[in-house]
């Protein structure tokens, strides 16, 4: 596992699109990148909330992922929102993140459905076992209002869970 650190502002970046509202606006992206690292953002958060990923389709998000760790090239950390309502999808997407260069994955636990504290532990202990870079939780009361702090230390003595999005 890397020695990925969280430092400085990492912005959650918004996903743009061109005017079908269905395309990757890929040189809007990497404008916009370039502008906040030149403003000091010591890293970039994609395709969570901000970013609409959970309502973009999978290979929307493969791409945006790609354009970003592409652009960034290495300069600063890229972690990818990687949540789905499908666990397969989660898991590919956990995949895809790692093979193109994402220093770190990020998922809101599972959602919409009531699931008990043993759900949301499988759930990432299924994603942290399938790649080799951190794993963000991203704890959001509105997503899931199950998660105790035995649960989050629980999800801490998985190996490649670093952290908490709060």
């Amino acid at each position: 596992m890397s020695n990925f650190k969280i430092k400085g502002i990492i912005p959650a970046l918004v996903t743009p699109l061109q005017n079908d509202n269905e395309t990757i606006n890929e040189q809007v992206t990497k404008e916009l990148m370039e502008y906040l690292l030149n403003q000091g953002a010591e890293g970039f958060y994609i395709l969570g909330g901000t970013g609409e990923g959970i309502a973009l389709r999978r290979e929307q998000r493969e791409l945006m992922c790609e354009v970003a760790v592409k652009h960034v090239n290495g300069r600063k950390p890229v972690i990818c929102h990687i949540a789905s309502m499908n666990l397969t999808e989660a898991v590919e997407l956990a995949k895809h993140a790692e093979r193109v260069g994402a220093d770190a994955i990020s998922a809101v636990p599972p959602f919409f459905f009531q699931y008990d504290e043993n759900d949301i532990y499988n759930y990432y202990k299924k994603i942290a076992d399938s790649v080799n870079i951190p794993l963000i939780i991203y704890y959001h009361p509105a997503a899931q209002a199950n998660m105790s702090i035995d649960l989050l230390l629980k999800l801490h003595e998985i190996d490649n869970i670093t952290g908490i999005k709060w």
